[in-house]
């Protein structure tokens, strides 16, 4: 079974903002934080195709941010930076290998780090368009 490798984001701010989207349909909230999370992801993409190894750069160019499939553990959205078919599948299929590394492989994360090291400016820019897109909803009810 292949290692998956998963990161979380705490919010500040979180709960005003929980109160700002309970006052929205609940269709609607999630479509404002789907809009925002993707903007925050694509900080991290960003920086997962500059740290990815460039041999070809097929690597980096196949990096794309994308909903992550809906979960009966998990409420609300996501969003995950992987290839663009997802781990392990189509022609970039080694960018799990890369980042995780195998036994015959030593690891070269550029995922994790970029996460490491954008999560912050992320978590501002998700609360940015947080904000925006209640305040966009909120004028058009």
């Amino acid at each position: 079974m292949p290692r998956q490798a998963a990161a979380f984001l705490k919010l500040k701010g979180a709960r005003e903002l929980d109160r700002k989207l309970a006052r929205l349909e609940k269709r609607t909230a999630k479509k404002v934080m789907r809009k925002a999370l993707r903007a925050g992801g694509k900080v991290i993409l960003a920086e997962a195709k500059r740290r990815a190894p460039k041999r070809t750069g097929a690597l980096a160019a196949s990096l794309k941010v994308r909903a992550a499939k809906r979960s009966r553990r998990r409420r609300g959205v996501a969003v995950i930076v992987a290839t663009a078919e997802g781990w392990f599948k189509g022609d970039e299929f080694y960018g799990a290998f890369v980042e995780l590394g195998t036994e015959d492989m030593e690891a070269q994360p550029y995922v994790r780090p970029a996460y490491d090291a954008k999560k912050g400016q992320a978590v501002q820019v998700i609360m940015t368009e947080a904000g925006r897109g209640i305040e966009a909803e909120a004028q058009k009810a």
